[in-house]
This record gives C-alpha cells, structure tokens and sequence, in this order.
C-alpha cells in the first residue's frame, strides 16, 4: 500500500457530483446525476443518457451489461459490449466535431437521442432496489436485495424473476458475493449480516456486532483463499473483521472513516483490503 500513487485523473463533471463508479476494462463509468459520463482513460468518450429520471445512486457490471438503479429504485440495463461502445464513442465524436465546444454536460444531453438505449427491468410492486450482487456460476442471473427486506434473484437478459425470497425484516444495505459456492453476506438496517444458501433460501447464521443497531453500508470477503474472513463496515465509520470459522470478531476498527464507510474491497489474491468513507463535516469521501 506504500506504493498505491495517483497515476492519473480524469475529467471534473461540472453538472454534479459522481454517485457511483463502475469499471469494464479500458472504460470507467461515472453517475453524475440522472446521466452516466463513459471515460476511457483519461477522456470523455461518450455519454449513457436519458434512462434515468432521478439521480443515479449505484452501478454493477455484470459482464456485457451495465445495470443502474436510480433513487427511486429504477433499474435499466445498459449493453457495453466493446461493438456497442464502438458506436456510441463514434456517434459522440461526431457530435462532437460538430460542435468543438461541446462539453460534458452537453455531450450527456445529447447522448439520449442514441439508437442505443437501455432497456428497462419491471421489479415487483413496491420491490425498490438497493443492493445488487451476482453469484458466481449464475449465469445471466443478478441477486437484487430491496429497501422493505425483500431479496430476489432475477434472470436480467430476460427480464424474468426466478425467485423470490421471504425477506429479513429490515431493509437490505449490501449484498456481497462470498468465494463459497451459492452463498452470499446480506447487509442489513438494523445492522445484522446474513449468511444465506441462496440455492436454499437458508440463512446459514447470522453475525451481529453490538445492540446498537447501526446499519451495515459496505462488505467484502477475503479473495486470497488463506482465510474465511468477511470484513463489514458501518454508518459510525466502523469496519470489523469477522473470522468466519470462529463466527467471532477477530479486529475491529474503530473510526476508520470519520463518516459511514462507503466500500470495501480486498486486492485480487492479496491479503490486503481497501476502505473509503465519509468525513462527517465535508461529506468527503477517502480511501485508506
């Protein structure tokens, strides 16, 4: 970590904040608003406009796709096969050789008029979305958890629910993919963390830090294979390290963040995690 340099850094987008970021290859998308800025490198190339009608809370790339959920719960997926994108960062430059001022901003406004647009996923009434996760070996299938404890798992090349869980009582935060098969954490409200068998529909145990209740915002398991690690973080700033085997807090970090804790995420293979968060007095976000 001694050595992790900025290497390099892309645009500002003057039309708002970035809400969420997603990465598929050379390409980074940003949700600045109800749009989403397609950067390649260091460039605006194009520009994922038009399927929101709110801001753009959370992105997930799940293979050729890009699914968005926006603060009302909207899904959309988006087609970023490398043909596709082809398209789009030709339509841009032309738009752009039209008009050498154009801006990001402008750029996002016009994207909308596209002939590649996203295509909308009908949830069940009153399922708004908050967390979305995909198991390995599920193929075209994404597990959605919702705002009222519901949790689904639902075919998104065809738009179709496989099924549908019970629900935990408390509205689903994070749902993350663990290295065991069929089994993924769900974050909760109320500051539980579910193991469930999603091939069973059975909460395997469930992990509680303290009567405080303080909801669960961010997870990841240990990736290198040496450990059954789960490391949670919260909305006081929080991050615990769960040893799995023991079912027992193994570490916990108090004030890793001054604010919520926003991501967790261990270095592919490596035994070692990455955390952003929240500073309470200027809702900054930094990575340790």
């Amino acid at each position: 970590c001694a050595k992790l340099r900025v290497t390099f850094f892309g645009p500002r987008f003057t039309q708002g904040d970035v809400s969420a970021l997603a990465t598929r290859k050379n390409w980074t998308f940003c949700a600045v608003g109800r749009d989403i800025m397609c950067v390649k490198r260091l460039h605006v190339s194009c520009a994922l406009a038009g399927g929101h009608a709110t801001r753009v809370t959370r992105m997930f790339v799940f293979g050729f796709y890009l699914v968005s959920v926006d603060e009302e719960g909207v899904v959309k997926v988006w087609d970023i096969d490398d043909d596709v994108m082809a398209v789009r960062e030709r339509e841009y430059e032309e738009r752009r050789l039209r008009n050498d001022d154009m801006d990001a901003e402008e750029a996002s406004e016009s994207a909308s008029a596209s002939g590649v647009e996203a295509r909308d996923v009908e949830m069940p009434d009153g399922f708004v979305t908050t967390a979305i996760a995909h198991p390995d070996g599920y193929i075209d299938k994404l597990v959605f958890g919702a705002a009222d404890g519901r949790m689904m798992i639902m075919n998104i090349r065809v738009g179709k629910v496989v099924y549908e869980f019970a629900g935990y009582g408390s509205a689903v935060r994070v749902v993350e993919n663990s290295p065991a098969e069929d089994v993924v954490a769900v974050g909760l409200e109320d500051g539980r963390v579910l193991l469930v068998d999603v091939s069973r529909d059975k909460v395997m145990f469930t992990l509680s830090m303290d009567s405080t209740h303080t909801p669960v915002t961010a997870m990841a398991f240990r990736t290198d294979g040496q450990d059954d690690v789960l490391c949670v973080g919260d909305a006081r700033g929080r991050v615990m390290v769960w040893d799995l085997g023991m079912r027992k807090i193994r570490t916990l970090i108090n004030e890793a963040h001054e604010g919520r804790v926003s991501a967790l995420s261990f270095l592919d293979g490596q035994p070692v995690m990455v955390s952003s968060g929240f500073n309470k007095k200027r809702d900054d976000c930094f990575t340790k």
